[in-house]
């Protein structure tokens, strides 16, 4: 496997560890490590929105760099208001799952956008994916995943 499809690979276990997550939010037990973990992947998806957007300049299709910016926006405000708190009710974390998971669609749309114009440097730039941003994607998957009930279940 060469290095593009490990950084493409990564991109879509990202995307598909993030909408477990997001489903798991419903379990109050998880809800602290699934916060976490979904910060940080909204922090990741906001870096590589605004990279593409840098490295693309966007005069982008269906007005994606406002799309990226709103929901960004969006997902800073609601994370701002769980960061606020103790503790975070399933409300409130389902609704900031669904935007994240709503930023996903967006920042998805720039990927495919630029599949077919970045190069292998580009990619680097743009994904910020190194070993140690995967350890750490997926120790927070783990530790949100184990702490729902069907997490619980499996490590019995």
């Amino acid at each position: 496997m060469n290095e593009l499809e490990l950084i493409r690979r990564q991109i879509a276990v990202e995307q598909q560890h993030a909408s477990e997550v997001a489903a798991a939010c419903a379990d109050p037990d998880s809800h602290p490590a699934c916060l976490d973990y979904l910060r940080l992947i909204a922090g990741r998806w906001r870096a590589r929105a605004r990279a593409h957007a840098r490295r693309l300049q966007i005069e982008a299709p269906l007005g994606a760099l406002a799309a990226v910016e709103s929901a960004a926006a969006r997902c800073d405000g609601e994370e701002a208001s769980a960061a606020g708190s103790q503790s975070i009710n399933s409300q409130e974390l389902m609704s900031y799952a669904h935007k994240v998971m709503s930023y996903l669609d967006t920042v998805g749309r720039l990927d495919t956008l630029a599949a077919s114009r970045y190069t292998l440097a580009d990619w680097r730039d743009v994904a910020g994916i190194d070993a140690d941003a995967v350890l750490e994607e997926r120790r927070l998957y783990a530790a949100a995943i184990a702490r729902t009930a069907t997490g619980r279940k499996s490590a019995t």
